[in-house]
């Protein structure tokens, strides 16, 4: 009878062991999912820098936060555009030669869970077309 009793408390034992086990293995999978979620989710905030970039002379008014739509309703984003500041020598090149420079930080997380996932970018705006410095593509 004692010899079951061991058993009984061994495979008990082992039992708790596996769950725990199985416990870690579903957090971190949890996380790995909730990151690449994130890292994607961000990526679609930098993307509508990049398409303002296109047709904007200033990108500062795109700082913003809200929720992402359905199927992903329950992640919210917190986007923050600052110009960057010349640090060329003594900073003298005049802003309309050197195009202007975008820091663009996005930070996203879910609702009810206390993780919380940034990324940053930097975004270059050249000069407008036909100022002094401004890129041309072709042409003399």
């Amino acid at each position: 009878m004692i010899e079951v009793l061991i058993a009984v408390v061994i495979l008990a034992t082992g039992m708790v062991v596996v769950l725990e086990g199985m416990h870690t293995a579903i957090g971190a999978l949890d996380s790995a999912v909730d990151k690449t979620r994130a890292a994607v989710l961000a990526r679609s905030r930098f993307d509508v820098v990049q398409q303002a970039s296109l047709t904007a002379d200033d990108l500062s008014d795109l700082s913003s936060s809200g929720e992402f739509k359905e199927p992903y309703s329950q992640y919210r984003w917190d986007m923050n555009v600052e110009k960057v500041r010349s640090s060329f020598g003594d900073g003298s090149v005049p802003e309309d030669e050197s195009g202007k420079l975008y820091e663009v930080d996005v930070t996203v997380w879910r609702v009810g869970s206390e993780r919380k996932y940034s990324a940053a970018t930097l975004v270059y705006l050249p000069p407008a077309e036909g100022e002094e410095g401004a890129w041309t593509v072709g042409g003399d």
